[in-house]
């Protein structure tokens, strides 16, 4: 973060993302969501195609970030 505002700015930015996201999505979520600034982990359980749809979901919401997928 370049400045001493990146971590705030970033934490409020996430925050607006995340209240929109689990605000307006109903389907199943992951059962451990966390997030550390800008960057979160988020595992859920079930199939791929399930979990997809969260996935989908937060790339509509969270366009503007990388988003990375690893299954297991």
């Amino acid at each position: 973060m370049g400045t001493k505002m990146g971590p705030s700015v970033a934490c409020l930015t996430m925050g607006h993302f995340e209240e929109q996201l689990f605000s307006q999505y109903t389907g199943s979520h992951p059962f451990l969501y966390k997030r550390y600034i800008d960057d979160i982990v988020g595992v859920a359980t079930g199939t791929r195609s399930r979990s997809g749809i969260f996935h989908s979901i937060c790339r509509i919401f969270l366009s503007i970030f990388e988003i990375h997928t690893l299954y297991f």
